[in-house]
């Protein structure tokens, strides 16, 4: 497969939200644009739990949050995690113990907070300049 049929995908995030960044048809070359956005999934409880619910509660939430990610991605070749924080590493932790993703090239990048067009211009950076 040559490098303009793989798949392609960036992916920026932290904890809290995801932006997937391709082109219409997945492939290097082509207008990328933000494809989709995942938010974390979560609500605020007024009433008390103790520490270990919580963080019970966060963890599946996470994971929930992870795999709803993953699922979009599935199908990609090639795949760019970026953003602040740890929340790429652990991604691709995740993505390790899925087999799905053994064949696929997944690399980290970091940034800041930075706007749809800094993530878009960095994804086609990071797959056209290859």
């Amino acid at each position: 497969m040559s490098n303009h049929e793989k798949k392609v995908v960036g992916v920026w995030m932290d904890h809290q939200h995801a932006f997937v960044i391709s082109t219409s048809n997945r492939s290097k070359g082509g207008e990328y644009e933000v494809i989709h956005k995942i938010n974390r999934d979560g609500h605020s409880d007024d009433n008390f739990k103790n520490e270990r619910v919580e963080l019970s509660k966060d963890t599946q939430e996470l994971k929930k949050y992870f795999k709803t990610i993953a699922a979009e991605i599935i199908h990609d070749d090639a795949i760019f995690i970026f953003g602040p924080g740890k929340a790429q590493e652990e991604f691709k932790n995740m993505l390790k113990d899925d087999h799905h993703f053994d064949s696929k090239d997944i690399k980290l990048g970091t940034s800041d907070k930075i706007t749809n067009n800094q993530m878009i211009a960095k994804v086609k950076d990071h797959f056209d300049g290859e």
